[in-house]
């Protein structure tokens, strides 16, 4: 099976503070089936309409951690990328994802210390409210690493 590749392998000493990396994506009702499948949350509020119409919400919601799922993506394809280990994600949910809508979510460098690098992280919807913010920790692949890579030619081969 051929996988989306990363778009970036960078070192802790090739990220900056201020370096950011987005992406926009439209939930689906397969979306929250599949993470429901592999989290194990058939939580009512995200399969049942005559439930979920009863709350709050007015109607079916999304699981939020789908959109930490997005920082994870953003985070091993793109900033750092490649190589990079998830260290820590704390987040708060602002506000419910909806089946159909737009969402922005994004993952900026906000420290870099020895090992890894602390990062912020939201999410918006369309009309631009904030619906998840947070940090986290990431450890970038180590340069000894991604050199060898590059002198066996194997990186070359894993990115996109």
């Amino acid at each position: 099976m051929d996988l989306p590749k990363p778009n970036a392998c960078k070192t802790l000493d090739e990220i900056n503070v201020g370096d950011l990396a987005e992406l926009t994506f439209t939930l689906t009702d397969d979306d929250i089936h599949t993470f429901g499948k592999v989290s194990g949350d058939y939580n009512p509020l995200h399969f049942c309409d005559d439930y979920a119409n009863t709350t709050i919400f007015k109607g079916r919601i999304g699981h939020g951690t789908i959109l930490q799922g997005k920082v994870s993506q953003l985070l091993g394809v793109d900033l750092p990328g490649l190589g990079a280990l998830w260290g820590r994600q704390q987040a708060s949910f602002l506000g419910p994802i909806r089946i159909g809508q737009t969402y922005k979510v994004w993952v900026e460098i906000s420290d870099k210390q020895n090992k890894f690098a602390t990062y912020t992280c939201g999410a918006e919807d369309a009309e631009g409210n904030t619906i998840m913010k947070g940090d986290g920790d990431i450890y970038p692949i180590p340069a000894k690493v991604k050199a060898k890579m590059v002198e066996d030619g194997s990186l070359e081969k894993l990115l996109a």
